[in-house]
């Protein structure tokens, strides 16, 4: 059928194709939406690397990224029930979905490191962590949520969908932190010298830790 339409087209037309802004575009979706994936290919090595840096501990990092990885992939699942494609809006927020979910979990896991080479038991160190950083993580995610909510009455559609990207991100990192993370510290959390990786160039540099 169709060789029969373009007998009726002059030879000058019978290669043409529509072109649109949209379709020039969509090369440009398509790299911003894989440089996301790989993004996290390659940040996910690193996280693991600063988390256990700061706290000297391989068991603890492991939890720390369990964390962490349950935040993400619940604010994307989130948004694939929502409906919504892993658009440019969608590739840029992923980049601070990574930064919020590390933020909460990296403090807790401070606390908790320190704790336990002060010789205190898991139950200890979780009662401490909880008292010293509750109250300040906590007000963090209110903070940051009311600040992202303001974004809701913007009319592009472009700061609504990062209003609910950043709302998500701080709901699930808040609710992982304090709901999966502390209580798996309370009950299997590193003790004494478990999982502790000695490192002299760690110790020389941040003595405190």
């Amino acid at each position: 059928k169709l060789e029969v339409i373009l007998e009726d087209v002059p030879e000058s037309l019978q290669s043409w194709f529509p072109v649109t802004f949209d379709m020039a575009w969509l090369d440009t979706q398509y790299g911003i939406v894989d440089s996301l994936l790989n993004g996290f290919l390659f940040m996910f090595p690193i996280i693991f690397l600063i988390i256990f840096v700061t706290t000297r501990n391989i068991f603890l990092t492991i939890l720390a990224l369990l964390s962490i990885f349950g935040t993400v992939s619940s604010v994307f699942g989130t948004i694939k029930i929502m409906g919504w494609s892993i658009g440019i809006t969608e590739a840029i927020a992923g980049i601070m979905v990574i930064g919020l979910s590390v933020d909460y979990v990296i403090h807790i896991c401070h606390i908790y490191s320190i704790t336990i080479r002060d010789g205190k038991n898991r139950l200890e160190a979780f009662e401490l962590t909880s008292n010293n950083m509750g109250h300040t993580l906590l007000a963090a995610a209110i903070t940051t949520g009311l600040s992202s909510s303001a974004m809701f009455f913007c009319d592009l559609p472009f700061f609504h969908t990062m209003a609910n990207i950043i709302s998500l991100t701080v709901l699930y990192s808040i609710s992982y932190s304090f709901l999966f993370l502390l209580p798996l510290l309370s009950l299997i959390g590193p003790e004494g010298s478990f999982g502790q990786i000695t490192c002299n160039f760690l110790s020389s540099t941040h003595p405190e830790i």
